[in-house]
This record gives structure tokens, C-alpha cells and sequence, in this order.
């Protein structure tokens, strides 16, 4: 439940990093960043799990 929980929260960040015009460079990576530490996440749960 908990990992659910962050992955919906990350993803409203996301969306809201996009919804604000953030077209910069800077808040780009940030984006990139975030969504970077969610397939990791996700990566090293599913091999955790096995």
C-alpha cells in the first residue's frame, strides 16, 4: 500500500511540474529525476520480491 501511495504522489508531482508551464531546462531534469528514482524504485522492488 505504501509503494502505491508514493508512486500516486510522484506522479502529481510530475503532473503538476508539467500543469505549471515549467518548459525550463532546470525543472526538466527535475521530472527527469523523479521519474528516474520511480523506475528504480520500482526496478529494485520487483527484484527484491522474487
Amino acid at each position: 500500500m505504501i509503494y502505491t501511495a508514493l508512486a500516486v504522489m510522484l506522479i502529481l508531482v510530475c503532473v503538476g511540474l508539467g500543469a505549471s508551464g515549467a518548459v525550463g531546462l532546470g525543472r526538466s531534469r527535475t521530472a527527469l529525476a523523479l521519474a528516474v528514482a520511480m523506475v528504480a524504485a520500482q526496478l529494485a522492488l520487483l527484484l527484491v520480491a522474487r
